[in-house]
């Protein structure tokens, strides 16, 4: 079912990005915990990454979104005012947009929130959660999904300010 990783504290991600009552969100699947078929049947290409980002950002919970849509992952970044109802309202989106069946996709769905889902989105950007760990090109995926969000207006303080440093100071040296 619906795994769910818990924050560490109930004050939300600190540093002074989140109001106690506010959630940074990820609602995703990834290769880890979802079948290469489930994955393959949830994969979006750039236009339906898209609209999947502008319908999850109308959501009446959400006041920031992200999406990162890759061939491993599908994960929704968002800062919501309420959990449950995020949860829900995302889970939805999902299933609409990628055509499988809700019931299918919460077998899979991971849920992550506040310290969890910016640890995950910095284990994620650095390759760590990635086929071959290490590997860079998921850098460049985290950048794009963050440049769309920024573009369409999605983004603002708190996925900025989590994405900051990792997302836009990041590189990589080869050796």
């Amino acid at each position: 079912g619906l795994w769910i990783t818990p924050s560490t504290s109930a004050g939300g991600v600190g540093h002074g990005l989140r109001r106690s009552r506010v959630t940074l969100l990820c609602v995703g699947l990834d290769h880890r915990a979802t079948p290469m078929a489930v994955l393959s049947e949830a994969g979006l290409d750039a236009p339906r990454s898209r609209g999947l980002l502008l319908a999850v950002a109308d959501d009446e919970c959400v006041a920031e979104a992200l999406v990162l849509s890759t061939c491993n992952r599908l994960e929704i970044y968002a800062d919501v005012d309420r959990f449950h109802p995020a949860v829900d309202a995302l889970t939805t989106l999902v299933a609409k947009h990628t055509g499988v069946d809700r019931d299918r996709l919460v077998e899979h769905l991971r849920v992550r929130y506040d310290e969890a889902a910016v640890t995950h989105l910095l284990s994620v950007t650095a390759g760590l959660e990635s086929v071959v760990p290490g590997e860079t090109q998921v850098l460049g995926q985290v950048r794009t999904a963050l440049r769309i969000a920024q573009d369409e207006g999605t983004t603002g303080r708190v996925l900025n300010g989590v994405t900051q440093t990792p997302v836009t100071d990041y590189t990589v040296s080869e050796a």
